[in-house]
């Protein structure tokens, strides 16, 4: 009776046969290279994951669009807006939606990246003018300016700069209560 410890060998059509001494080590080569292959591929996904992002945000600012176009038509349905809010001076309202009692306002106002903060202190200070209060703002240099606001209704602004289109920027309203 062959025991475990007997040597075998492959048919002698296989050009490497005497590398080989039994099927159990031949399952094992196998095993090992395809765990050496998973390891160095493990290796250099984690390697890739580990490089600094925000270095990158900081020295690659954010694409500019280069297409001119032209304003987009106005929506053509009413404002989710209430009627006495004060939009964007030579805006043009694109798109809104719900989302319970949350109101969104998209619209488009000619200007640049470089303007973005100039924009949202001149909507911010529209509110101010029709009873609202100023709360906070926040912005990143040439990528986007947010302000919050509170009064007759809280919410916020948010404007950057329209993706597809250069000279737009998109100024979105959006109205908590």
């Amino acid at each position: 009776m062959p025991s475990d410890t007997t040597e075998r060998t492959l048919p002698a059509a296989s050009p490497d046969s005497s590398t080989w001494s039994s099927s159990g080590t031949r399952r094992r080569y196998r095993l090992t290279a395809i765990v050496a292959l998973g390891g160095t591929a493990l290796a250099l996904g984690l390697a890739a994951c580990g490089e600094d992002d925000d270095k990158d945000k900081e020295s690659n600012p954010q694409p500019v669009a280069t297409a001119s176009c032209a304003t987009p038509p106005p929506i053509d349905t009413a404002s989710v807006l209430p009627a006495d809010f004060p939009l964007p001076s030579g805006g043009t309202p694109y798109k809104h939606e719900t989302q319970g009692a949350t109101k969104i306002e998209y619209i488009h106002v000619t200007g640049t990246a470089d303007q973005l903060t100039d924009i949202r202190d001149a909507e911010l200070n529209s509110l101010i003018a029709a009873g609202y209060k100023k709360d906070d703002t926040d912005q990143e240099k040439g990528k986007e300016a947010d302000g919050e606001f509170s009064g007759p209704h809280k919410g916020s602004i948010n404007v950057r700069q329209a993706s597809d289109c250069a000279g737009l920027v998109t100024v979105r309203i959006t109205l908590e209560s």
